[in-house]
């Protein structure tokens, strides 16, 4: 599968040089998971990021007593980069149906970050829904006392 990834085609990728490119193919690993199987959690900071190929994967409430879907991401999604970005796990995410994604390392990312100025603007720029989640949550638990309830406030930011 890994020959027929055009790694240009994702937004990220665009502008990012050749040699950065051939980095990138030769750091990445191709990561299959099953329906409901986790992907990503709140507690750790992934030592890889993953970009959805094929399927989906859910983002989940990790604040109730029963799990309740947030959104969910498709196609060459990232997971993980936003708690790499952060140095801080802040995505709770699992495969909603069976999922194939592109996994690289983070120490590629953070070179990728530090020097392809293309990749460190798009992700300046990109604001991943968990990190949304996670300002709604603290805007939840902090400052509305609750009066407002957390999927409509996650939709307000959004």
């Amino acid at each position: 599968m890994n020959e027929n990834i055009n790694l240009r085609d994702i937004q990220a990728f665009k502008s990012i040089s050749n040699s950065s490119i051939e980095e990138i193919k030769n750091d990445l690993k191709i990561l299959k998971y099953k329906l409901g199987s986790p992907i990503c959690d709140t507690k750790n900071i992934p030592n890889r990021i993953l970009i959805i190929l094929v399927g989906e994967a859910r983002i989940v409430n990790e604040n109730t007593n029963n799990t309740q879907l947030v959104s969910k991401l498709g196609k060459n999604e990232f997971i993980g980069l936003a708690s790499i970005l952060r140095a801080k796990g802040c995505e709770l995410i699992s495969a909603s149906v069976d999922l194939i994604g592109l996994s690289l390392s983070d120490k590629l990312v953070i070179k990728l970050y530090q020097e392809e100025e293309s990749f460190r603007l798009w992700c300046n720029q990109k604001i991943h829904i968990s990190e949304i989640y996670q300002l709604s949550n603290h805007l939840y638990d902090n400052v509305f006392n609750s009066k407002i309830n957390i999927q409509d406030l996650l939709n307000i930011l959004l």
